[in-house]
Parts: C-alpha cells; sequence; structure tokens
C-alpha cells in the first residue's frame, strides 16, 4: 500500500529546480514545479499519492461539500438567531432606533467604528454606551442560551420553507414533462 506523501523543496534558480525536478520524477508519481511562489524562488512539490477509483473520490468530494454546506448553514443559522435575540432584547430595554442599532451591533460582534448604521464616533456618548451595553449583553450566559434556543427554531423554519420550496420545484417540473408529452410550450424550471 502506498501512503499519501508530499513533499516542497525551493530553489533559487530555475536550472536548480528543473535539475531536481528531473533527478527525482521517475521515482515518484507525481512531482510539478511550481513557479516562483516569491519572487526569485521555484518550488518543486513531489509525492506518492494513493489512486483512488473515480467513484471514490468523488465520494469524498461529496462528502466534504455536504459538510461545508452543513458548517456554512449552520453558521447562517447561528447569526440569524443572534441577531433575532439582540432585536428582542433592544426591543425590551426600549431603545431609541439609533441606540437600539448600535446595541444589536455590539450584541452581534460588529467593529463599533463599521456598523450598519455607521461609527459609533459619530453618534456621541449614548452610542457607545448602548454598544457596550449590547457586548455586555452577549457575554450573559442567559443570551447566549437564548441564542441556541433561537438558532433550532431558525433552522427548523428554513427546513420547512425549503421543503415547501422543492416541493413546488418538483410539482412545476412534472408539469413542464407533461406539458412537453402533450406538445405543449415547455417551461423552464430552475
Amino acid at each position: 500500500m502506498m501512503y499519501n506523501i508530499k513533499h516542497t523543496k525551493d530553489f533559487f534558480s530555475s536550472e536548480a529546480a528543473d535539475a531536481f525536478f528531473e533527478a527525482i520524477s521517475s521515482d515518484y508519481e507525481e512531482a510539478a514545479i511550481v513557479a516562483m511562489p516569491a519572487k526569485g524562488i521555484w518550488r518543486v512539490t513531489w509525492g506518492n499519492y494513493e489512486n483512488k477509483p473515480i467513484e471514490q473520490q468523488w465520494s469524498e468530494m461529496i462528502d466534504r461539500r455536504e459538510q461545508e454546506e452543513a458548517a456554512l448553514s449552520k453558521k447562517s443559522y447561528d447569526l440569524a438567531a443572534r441577531d433575532n435575540v439582540a432585536i428582542q432584547l433592544a426591543e425590551e430595554l426600549k431603545l431609541s432606533e439609533i441606540e437600539a442599532a448600535f446595541f444589536i451591533a455590539g450584541f452581534n460582534g460588529n467593529n463599533p467604528k463599521f456598523t450598519p448604521v455607521g461609527s459609533v464616533n459619530e453618534f456621541g456618548s449614548e452610542a457607545v454606551n448602548a454598544y457596550k451595553n449590547g457586548k455586555k449583553a452577549w457575554q450573559d450566559k442567559e443570551s447566549q442560551r437564548l441564542v441556541r434556543v433561537e438558532a433550532v427554531s431558525v433552522r427548523k423554519e428554513s427546513l420547512e420553507r425549503n421543503k415547501e420550496s422543492d416541493a413546488l420545484k418538483s410539482a412545476l417540473r412534472d408539469l413542464a414533462e407533461g406539458l412537453a408529452k402533450m406538445g405543449g410550450s415547455a417551461i423552464e424550471v430552475e
């Protein structure tokens, strides 16, 4: 069994990199020169790579993509939940519109100089205090628990919307196929 081994070596001239490449290219399954990752440097990468069937490579790629999408979805659910809880807390505190915006920005961890409504420096001490109160509210364990609970709710709502959307797409696809079989004009479904 061959192991996945990958090596790199940098050279300060293209001739030295080429000579090294020629010397090792017959000993390894793959060897490649990466020309100049930095000025005046030539990098040679080489190693033995285990051959995998295309089906296994495809399966691994799909698994990686699903894991990445799941991580992105979880992150988006968490961000939406955090924003929802921040809005609820700002409403409970009966803050003015500007104070609420900075409270939410602080709760969400935005940079105080680049919040959606502008810099805290433009709005004075009330904005600074609201921003700090938002950051402090995020540090509260109860707030973090509320965000976790809200994330579950946001995820559930999102999954329900996706089911409805998938059902509609399926119905439109069936309708388009039926019309096509009857000779009607085709309906394109994305």
